[in-house]
């Protein structure tokens, strides 16, 4: 019997895995997207660290611990800034105030308290972040750098497991959000004049983000790819590169 088998908790820590990707691609609102994403992540620490008389297992455990951690601060101080901004947390609210830049530039000589309230650079701003944070977690280009080494730490067992279906969930919530930022309401305008009214900025700055993100990640992938001759390093290598081509349907779905 596979040494996976002999350990009680694995089916179990498989199973908390699975529930965090399903909430997380159900969930429409920033805490529980959250809550969702870490179920997920510390659970997959203990599964990259679970034969514990590893120290390859453990030292790869350890440091996904802790760069994982990282990016979960990126998104939960993206969360703060919005909840601080517009005192919604919910994806409904997000295409709200993204949508209502037309209206705030036509009253803002007038009404002072919607000029304060909305902040279109702010939100811009606290977008990136999330999506650095997120793009962390998939290990794009340049952010990629902890992936060939975790990848070949861990056990092989939990690899493929961890290098799939994580990033599918992840970019599926990825999928929703540049969804619900489109500001649909400026399709019909004139690119300079949405330049001119910081309409074009709220897509553009998440359009470049994952632009850049995906070009790097195409490149880097392949390029080094090409260089490894460990099997599981060059696993992660692909993946990257396919994250690469993943991006860029996000990206023109972005613009």
């Amino acid at each position: 019997m596979a040494d996976q088998f002999i350990i009680f908790e694995y089916p179990l820590l498989i199973l908390f895995v699975l529930l965090g990707g399903i909430f997380l691609i159900s969930s429409w609102e920033l805490i529980s997207i959250f809550l969702s994403i870490e179920l997920q992540s510390y659970k997959l620490y203990i599964l990259y660290a679970i034969y514990r008389n590893s120290a390859r297992a453990t030292s790869g455990g350890l440091t996904h611990f802790i760069l994982d951690s990282l990016s979960s601060c990126f998104i939960l101080l993206t969360c703060a800034l919005l909840y601080g901004n517009w005192g919604n947390t919910a994806f409904d609210g997000l295409y709200g105030i993204n949508n209502i830049t037309d209206v705030k530039d036509n009253i803002a000589d007038t009404d002072n308290y919607m000029n304060t309230i909305y902040l279109s650079y702010y939100i811009n701003f606290s977008l990136v972040i999330i999506f650095i944070g997120f793009l962390f977690k998939v290990s794009t280009a340049t952010f990629h750098f902890w992936s060939p080494d975790v990848y070949h730490a861990i056990p092989t067992v939990v690899t493929a497991f961890g290098a799939v279906f994580c990033k599918i969930t992840i970019f599926v919530l990825l999928l929703e959000l540049v969804d619900y930022t489109n500001n649909y309401l400026a399709i019909e305008k004139d690119i300079n004049q949405m330049i001119e009214e910081n309409i074009y900025l709220f897509n553009f700055s998440q359009a470049i983000t994952l632009l850049v993100t995906s070009v790097l990640s195409l490149l880097i992938g392949a390029i080094l790819g090409l260089t490894q001759f460990r099997v599981k390093k060059l696993y992660a290598y692909s993946t990257i590169s396919q994250i690469g081509f993943i991006l860029l349907g996000l990206t023109i779905n972005s613009l």
